[in-house]
């Protein structure tokens, strides 16, 4: 279930992007009652339940109950959210409270009520600025999921991805959140064989 970790605090299974400060909004917090709610989503399978709320100072939270690593056991991992706006583009950074104080940067996208995407910053034109100093950071290459960690200011995030909007994203979204009246999980998958290993076919 470790995926589940993976994706939330890095919100991209092609590649992770950090930040020591989220991005925000010039003028303050913002309010989206559209993500307050009980949400399902899941990861190749893997099941999760998300509560959205927004506290009277204007934070935002997710309480995230999934079937954590060891186990596989139901347990909650609570995630600070800052949202940022703009034009028409809405994002998204997201720093698990327990684990790092790193933010996570993302996209999204509402379809409807009951509905809305994930999308995480990792793309070639955001490799491209930090190749090219226009944005402050590192790419560290890993086999499994390469880290872009950024080093900008909050201002700098803003310029960044007020200019670039959806071209500093992945097209395709990595987590799709659906509105849900209930807290109780599936039941987890079963194990299968490492993906990387192929089946062994039966014998005639």
């Amino acid at each position: 279930m470790t995926r589940i970790l993976a994706a939330l605090t890095c919100l991209a299974l092609t590649g992770c992007v950090e930040s020591p400060v989220p991005l925000e909004s010039d003028g303050g917090k913002l309010s989206a009652p559209e993500l307050i709610g009980l949400w399902k989503f899941d990861i190749d399978g893997d099941p999760a339940i998300a509560t959205i709320s927004q506290d009277p100072s204007g934070d935002f939270k997710a309480d995230v109950i999934a079937y954590w690593e060891p186990g596989p056991k139901i347990a909650t991992r609570h995630f600070h959210i800052v949202l940022a706006r703009f034009d028409k583009d809405r994002y998204m950074s997201i720093r698990d409270l327990a684990l790092s104080p790193l933010y996570s940067l993302a996209r999204y996208e509402v379809e409807s009520k009951d509905r809305f995407r994930l999308y995480g910053a990792y793309s070639e034109e955001l490799v491209e600025a930090l190749e090219k100093k226009r944005l402050p950071g590192e790419l560290k290459p890993d086999r499994h999921m390469p880290t872009v960690m950024l080093n900008a200011s909050s201002e700098q995030l803003r310029s960044f991805f007020h200019e670039a909007a959806v071209d500093a994203f992945d097209h395709e979204a990595h987590l799709v959140f659906e509105r849900t009246s209930s807290t109780q999980l599936p039941p987890p998958p079963v194990p299968g064989p490492p993906r990387d290993e192929p089946t062994t076919p039966p014998r005639p």
